[in-house]
């Protein structure tokens, strides 16, 4: 009973201790409030700034996002500096002393006692017990588990430091500081006696039997602050993307005249589902390449068609040179529009490429080291996807400059390049201003169009 009634004392003191931190919810939410205790009050306002839902009022305000992913960069670097070496120790050592403080009060000790007493209710501290002897068997692996979380506590941590931050954030004790200091002086007796070590040894029949407390080490700070930053980084890049959809589609409803462009047969997100399972990449340029098929297809080949040759067939150019340029722009695109055909239906299961990817697929159900294979084959054919962009890209920017200067020309009514614009007039339907105006700003658009889709892409 002697016993019993030292663990009861113990018990009336993590009891309600237990329920306490209970209300304080998940482990991370007592890590973040341990270190932000110890953060200066405008780096708390930082921390405020630095959360996912601010940046989102903040980027409405700043409209430009990156000034305000330079601000959120400065602000992390804030951060970063006010948890130095010195106050990461001082906080790492708190939370794991708070850790082993918890598994302290988490201790079954009612289970222990209700051994002792029967009749014992739970989580009454009131209740006055009638304790009895028992057979010492009963209760070893109890106390083997007791002592493993008694000595893991640090008798000398900031004890008072942690109580207070604990209090300041629920306004509640969590234990009184007088009667933890018991329980502390308790311990250093214990470690000093070691009685119950000595009777563990005695039921277990095993001189040498000691307990074994945790002694691991959480770090707690460098984890806060990469969650934090992990956070503010892909808030900026979800707000990037956000926007950079909102440019694409503009630019298809200006260029299509919708969002739903599909052109391509093979070389298409779809696809791509039959590589992932495989975790592949797949094909990487899908929509810049469906954009720009379906612009070779809806325009190219009829407006576009229509403007050159008129330019270049009834137009007297001043000299050669100056229609060489636009010319060979021209019928380098002509050419690639051929290219990106072939080089989507060379990916049906019956092409060059499309049955080669095909076979590889099946064998990788049979053998695995054939996914290196065919990860070459997709980078082979992502590189020529590539290459059709860049080059289309280049001799539309060529073509629309060059669209550009005889707009110019035709506007102010000169004759430098083209010296025969009434000419060309009779024969244009609609009118050529019309017919230029309305090619340079697709080209525009398409450009504009395909470098979007292109960036940060490898």
């Amino acid at each position: 009973p002697g016993m019993a009634k030292w663990f009861h004392e113990i018990y009336k003191v993590t009891g309600p201790a237990d329920i306490l931190l209970e209300r304080y919810g998940s482990s991370d939410l007592l890590k973040t409030v341990l270190i932000e205790s110890f953060l200066p009050e405008n780096i708390q306002g930082i921390v405020a700034n630095l959360h996912p839902d601010k940046i989102k009022e903040r980027v409405v305000k700043t409209k430009d996002v990156k000034v305000l992913a330079e601000q959120v960069k400065q602000e992390l670097i804030s951060l970063y500096s006010a948890l130095d070496a010195k106050t990461a120790k001082r906080v790492n050592k708190l939370y794991n002393d708070l850790y082993r403080l918890q598994a302290f009060t988490r201790f079954p000790f009612y289970f222990l006692l209700k051994k002792f007493d029967s009749m014992l209710p739970e989580r009454d501290f009131t209740y006055n017990p009638r304790f009895e002897a028992i057979n010492g068997q009963y209760i070893k692996d109890d106390l083997m588990d007791f002592l493993d979380v008694y000595y893991a506590l640090d008798g000398n941590a900031e004890w008072d430091v942690l109580f207070d931050v604990l209090k300041n954030y629920r306004d509640l004790d969590v234990v009184s500081k007088a009667s933890w200091k018991k329980i502390l002086q308790g311990r250093k007796e214990m470690l000093k006696s070691r009685t119950i070590d000595l009777i563990i040894r005695y039921l277990e029949k095993d001189p040498s039997w000691s307990a074994v407390p945790e002694n691991t080490n959480y770090e707690i700070v460098e984890d806060y602050f990469n969650r934090i930053k992990t956070g503010a980084d892909l808030t900026i890049q979800e707000i990037l993307r956000g926007r950079k959809n909102r440019k694409i589609e503009s630019l298809l409803k200006k260029l299509f005249g919708t969002t739903s462009v599909s052109r391509t047969q093979f070389y298409t997100e779809r696809e791509n589902l039959t590589f992932q399972k495989k975790m592949l990449a797949g094909f990487k340029f899908v929509d810049p390449i469906n954009y720009l098929k379906a612009f070779f297809l809806d325009y190219y080949k009829s407006k576009v068609r229509i403007l050159v040759d008129l330019l270049l067939i009834q137009g007297k150019w001043s000299t050669k040179l100056a229609s060489q340029q636009f010319s060979e722009a021209y019928h380098q695109l002509m050419s690639l529009s051929d290219q990106l055909t072939g080089f989507d239906s060379g990916l049906a299961d019956d092409g060059p490429m499309g049955s080669k990817i095909k076979r590889l697929l099946l064998q990788s159900t049979r053998d695995r080291s054939v996914l290196g294979s065919l990860k070459n084959v997709l980078a082979e054919v992502n590189d020529n996807a590539k290459k059709i962009i860049n080059s289309s890209a280049q001799n539309l920017i060529v073509l629309g400059k060059n669209l550009k200067i005889l707009l110019e020309e035709y506007k102010a009514e000169n004759m430098e390049i083209i010296i025969n614009w009434k000419e060309i007039e009779s024969w244009a339907d609609p009118p050529v201003e019309e017919q230029m105006a309305e090619v340079y700003g697709q080209i525009y658009y398409l450009v504009q169009l395909l470098q979007l889709c292109m960036k940060d892409k490898k």
